[in-house]
């Protein structure tokens, strides 16, 4: 991974992504950047190399996943390169009367919790 990290941080489109983020860390009102578009592998390395970069200038980082499965595998992979990650589940909707475990709920709240706190750096 360490190769693609090297041309990654090599290409002057990251560089300037890294500069604005810079940049909103300072701002007055903070925007949120969006990146997207981009590989498999790049964009895990991607996400790794901004939460990293956040995480070291003391900002918290969310990323959005597309489901899931993808969630709890960018929070593990976040968390295997050193930055540590948070996955906030997505709620299932119980559309008939049930009992149902209320596992997931914690789950949820203790990621909440964690971020209204600042005692995780990255959530997914």
């Amino acid at each position: 991974m360490r190769i693609i990290t090297d041309c990654l941080r090599a290409e002057r489109d990251f560089a300037a992504l890294l500069s604005s983020l810079g940049e909103q860390w300072t701002a007055l009102s903070p925007l949120p950047i969006a990146v997207n578009g981009l590989s498999g592998g790049v964009a895990d390395t991607a996400a790794v190399e901004l939460a990293r970069a956040s995480h070291d200038g003391g900002h918290p980082t969310l990323l959005l996943a597309a489901d899931d499965a993808a969630c709890r595998r960018l929070a593990a992979l976040l968390t295997d390169s050193g930055v540590p990650a948070l996955a906030y589940p997505t709620r299932d909707p119980i559309l008939h009367p049930i009992g149902a475990s209320h596992a997931r709920e914690r789950e949820r709240l203790f990621v909440l919790h964690s971020l209204a706190e600042g005692s995780c750096d990255d959530h997914v």
